[in-house]
């Protein structure tokens, strides 16, 4: 919207509540045309969710009704999660329509097409399991320089005032239970990293 003055306050800021609400449907701007097929109406409702306005047309402009990076990594993301497709960032700036982006959705499901979109399955934990490659790079350069304290973080943790200490057993308790970076260790097993995810 053009407007002949920016409204500010008495600190000379930008007065956001004496700001007019945008008319997205004034002089310039495309004619609202609905979602024509499923693909374009689960996009319409992603839009509407993640720019939080009410209404939103399948050649309505993704930056013209206040969208940005921020907001663009919100639609690849549930984009993803509901429509089964992973799409570059990028396509929503260069398609920044919902029309366009339905027809990008449609060419990588054909493109997948038979693709297992099954969940990852859950590799069991009693037993060792191979380390990724990042975490069999530092066992490597730990074993260059053995004993050095330089990918080990030690936080220190001072409490005043008295501890109970059973309380704190089953705090830390639970926080290794839930998560298994903090009981993660690393033996040898034929000269290679094995990865034992295993309670203590």
């Amino acid at each position: 919207m053009l407007l002949d003055s920016i409204p500010v306050n008495s600190s000379g800021k930008v007065d956001h509540e004496a700001l007019p609400r945008p008319n997205f449907q004034g002089d310039g701007a495309c004619a609202y045309v609905p979602p024509r097929t499923p693909d374009e109406e689960l996009l319409c409702d992603i839009w509407r969710e993640v720019l939080q306005v009410e209404r939103v047309g399948v050649h309505d402009n993704f930056f013209a009704l206040g969208g940005h990076s921020l907001l663009a990594t919100q639609v690849v993301s549930r984009v993803a999660r509901r429509l089964r497709v992973e799409l570059p960032l990028r396509e929503i700036f260069q398609t920044p329509t919902v029309a366009g982006l339905a027809q990008l959705v449609a060419a990588a499901r054909s493109d997948t097409k038979g693709a297992d979109w099954a969940p990852i399955p859950v590799v069991p934990r009693n037993g060792h399991v191979p380390p990724s490659l990042t975490q069999e790079a530092l066992w490597f350069l730990d074993q260059l320089e053995r004993d050095q304290p330089t990918y080990t973080a030690y936080p220190s943790l001072r409490i005043n005032g008295p501890l109970d200490v059973p309380v704190l057993e089953r705090a830390l308790g639970e926080i290794a239970r839930r998560h298994e970076a903090v009981r993660t260790r690393f033996p040898e097993d034929g000269g290679r990293p094995v990865c034992d995810h295993r309670a203590a």
